[in-house]
């Protein structure tokens, strides 16, 4: 008997040290002293090498082919190694917030301290931290600042505007009577997301802005109208390595020289569109279109206005290391112009 109680005193011992190891010191320090209190914190898997996943499955190809095939290794292990936790979180509710970090190969969480020791157990284990963003950085490989390190590559203007006249009969909404052609207002929106984690939200059938004299009730009400689409816009950027990370191309779109009773020169159903949108791994892009009210001006004279507006697509592009803000600003006015800065 009491050499089973050894034995069982010393296994409890090992078990307790086993978990020590596991658990980060400080943050078991703080889990003794509130063990009933969440802590976020990050599960480590046991550590696929990129070197080794490149031997065992003997990758080849330059260095965009070697990164993108190793991703798709790593992405695959972690889900397999993270599954359990998947499972263990949909019976248990106090683990909260779970998100898998593939390429650091590891798990984000919020848990008691009861939920973390048991984690610990787990023989997928390999330790548990502390959530900190700076522990999300890898150093190795592709992993490497190199591979989130990124700058704008080219603009590119490709091919010619397209112009043509559009049939629509004017509808009358208004008398006349309250109509300023002199004051030229944005009847329509005023800022709307384009990308939005990388997809396209932007729909052009809505997302559209105006220059029309103030009063009008309705830019159907106008005649004249012509439309106008410019030259496709290109936008890349390259990391480290020379892979383009991000590209993005797109489009201008509006109406022009419609008038109001034949006077004037206005614009409506602005907006722009994308016809391509590539992003890479490990990479988030955002964007949004402004046109501010003061950029809404008249190029001509108060008795023949010309309406002018001001375009600005903002975008973001964010890494671990690195955090981008750029733009594009297009300038149109009621004679069809169109320039891009």
């Amino acid at each position: 008997m009491k050499k089973l109680y050894f034995s069982l005193s010393l296994f409890l011992c090992w078990q307790v040290g086993v978990l020590a190891q596991v658990i980060d010191a400080d943050l078991d320090r703080k889990i003794q002293v509130h063990p009933e209190k969440e802590f976020s914190i990050i599960v480590f898997f046991p550590e696929l090498s990129p070197q080794t996943v490149l031997d065992e499955q003997a990758i080849r190809g330059d260095k965009h082919q070697q990164v993108q095939q190793v991703v798709s290794v790593f992405r695959q292990k972690v889900q397999e190694a993270s599954h359990w936790v998947e499972q263990y979180q949909s019976r248990n509710s106090s683990l909260k917030n779970y998100r898998v970090h593939e390429l650091v190969q590891a798990a984000s969480c919020q848990a008691t301290g009861s939920i973390i020791r048991e984690l610990a157990q787990q023989s997928q284990v390999s330790r548990i931290d502390l959530y900190q963003k700076e522990l999300l950085k890898p150093d190795e490989f592709f992993l490497t600042d190199a591979y989130y390190e990124f700058h704008i590559d080219q603009v590119q203007s490709i091919g010619e505007e397209e112009v043509s006249p559009w049939e629509i009969s004017p509808e009358k909404y208004d008398d006349g009577s309250s109509i300023d052609l002199d004051k030229i207002i944005n009847t329509l929106k005023k800022v709307y997301d384009f990308i939005k984690d990388n997809k396209q939200v932007v729909n052009h059938t809505v997302d559209m802005a105006s220059a029309i004299p103030s009063g009008v009730k309705s830019w159907q009400s106008m005649a004249g109208w012509e439309k106008k689409t410019s030259s496709l816009y290109r936008v890349t950027f390259k990391n480290g390595f020379g892979m383009e990370v991000v590209a993005i191309s797109l489009r201008v779109h509006f109406n022009y020289n419609g008038n109001y009773e034949g006077k004037g020169k206005y614009i409506t159903c602005a907006t722009a569109s994308i016809n391509e949108l590539s992003v890479l791994w490990g990479y988030t892009v955002n964007a949004k279109v402004e046109i501010p009210d003061t950029s809404i001006v008249n190029k001509g004279t108060s008795t023949d206005p010309v309406a002018g507006m001001q375009m600005f697509l903002s975008y973001t592009i964010e890494t671990i290391v690195k955090f981008y803000k750029g733009g594009l600003n297009y300038s149109l006015d009621g004679r069809g112009n169109l320039e891009e800065s």
